[in-house]
């Protein structure tokens, strides 16, 4: 494989579902042929040994003369390590227009590639790059900046959307500073275009509106997972079926897991949705707690949600059926489902049919669907208790995972 540099947000990690993802993808590749430049995280040196971080935190610091900063990670940071920006994903904070804006200039103004930087990437002489572009514009500047210093082309990944979001994802507020960052965006997409050799994309949908939009090669890798396959599809009686939800519960996910555990009481009262996520205010929790069916647990590591998922006699994802939700949502891909399907549990998905999740869903024939309150309880009845049907959405998930895995290669191909 050609030398590669791995420019993103999060590092190659198993510490949050974005750095999985890169390690999924890059995880079977040579360690001495990758490097990564990051944001955020706790990088993985057995996936690749050369990093270089640099914080929001850091980049503000460089905005004054006088601060050097050496962003080169020889070895794998301590848990106690405060010394670095490295310990943690990033910080949950509420985004506002304005807010991203001042990011984006602080980045701009700042002094961070420095002399440091520059002999770090003359050590390793980059023969390709793999951006994962997303709604940071100082990634993409900088992505540009190597192509040309090296003479390399550059390859894009992306499960997200963001240079299509011509509306106010962020507050769904009328903004002119929303107006003004987005152009801004999307001229460095622009600008990058003639920079890429091909690009990547976790589904079909938005492999199509890329492809359309700015004319280079895509081709869809979905993301995969790394969780053991132990097929489940036996029924058992509703006292002892366990039916669980993991992950979000932002963008009105709570609402929609309500409503599935109202259906699930109302084909049996033995019959609770355990959800398992992390409750953003008082209110979601109050809600949660509260509502007939749920048994909410709160948050749980990695770990425990891989043991919860093979426990389980079947697995829900939700979206809320909600005009502006499925605006916002329209291309986006849960990691969760990846896993999921992965897994060998049979999964169930109560969204909107114009979601790029569903379509892949419905098309590959790999989860229990339905679109609407009125078509859930008969749904939920057949996930429950027809078990060649659920064997059949084993299986086809099966299939599906071996097709994911072998496009995955074509990245690296590509690379090579």
């Amino acid at each position: 494989m050609k030398k590669t540099l791995v420019i993103s947000n999060a590092c190659f990690s198993e510490k949050g579902a974005n750095g999985r993802t890169l390690k999924n993808l890059f995880g079977k590749t040579d360690a001495d042929k990758l490097a990564q430049f990051f944001i955020y995280g706790i990088p993985d040196f057995d996936v690749c040994r050369k990093y270089y971080q640099v914080s929001d935190k850091n980049a503000l610091k460089a905005i004054l003369p006088f601060v050097k900063l050496d962003g080169n990670i020889e070895k794998a940071p301590s848990i106690e390590d405060d010394n670095r920006d490295v310990t943690t994903e990033e910080r949950i904070v509420r985004k506002t227009p304005l807010k991203v804006l001042l990011r984006e200039t602080v980045w701009l103004l700042s002094g961070w590639e420095n002399a440091y930087f520059r002999k770090w990437l003359e050590s390793f002489k980059p023969e390709a790059i793999c951006l994962f572009i997303a709604n940071n514009i100082f990634l993409i500047r900088l992505a540009i900046r190597i192509a040309k210093k090296y003479q390399i082309p550059i390859f894009v990944y992306t499960t997200e959307a963001y240079n299509f979001m011509d509306f106010n994802y962020l507050t769904n507020c009328p903004s002119v500073t929303y107006k003004i960052y987005f152009m801004w965006l999307r001229s460095a997409y622009k600008k990058i275009t003639p920079y890429v050799q091909c690009g990547f994309f976790n589904n079909t949908l938005l492999r199509d509106a890329y492809q359309k939009e700015y004319g280079y090669p895509c081709h869809c890798i979905m993301n995969c997972s790394e969780i053991q396959c132990l097929p489940r599809y036996e029924v058992c009686s509703y006292k002892d079926m366990k039916v669980a939800y993991l992950g979000n519960l932002g963008l009105g996910r709570h609402k929609a897991l309500i409503e599935m555990a109202e259906i699930l009481q109302e084909i049996d009262k033995e019959l609770y949705l355990d959800v398992y996520g992390s409750a953003s205010d008082e209110n979601m929790r109050r809600e949660l707690d509260d509502a007939c069916g749920v048994k909410f647990h709160g948050f749980v590591c990695y770990e425990q949600v891989v043991e919860i998922i093979h426990n389980s006699h079947l697995l829900v994802h939700v979206e809320l059926n909600d005009e502006i939700v499925n605006r916002d949502l329209k291309y986006a891909f849960s990691t969760k489902i990846a896993d999921c399907l992965c897994s060998g549990t049979p999964l169930l998905m109560y969204a909107s049919d114009t979601l790029a999740e569903t379509i892949f869903l419905k098309e590959n024939e790999c989860a229990f669907v339905a679109n609407s309150k009125e078509q859930l309880k008969k749904v939920l009845e057949q996930a429950l208790t027809d078990e060649d049907a659920r064997k059949q959405i084993v299986d086809n998930a099966c299939r599906t995972k071996n097709n994911v895995l072998t496009g995955n290669d074509m990245l690296i191909q590509m690379l090579s």
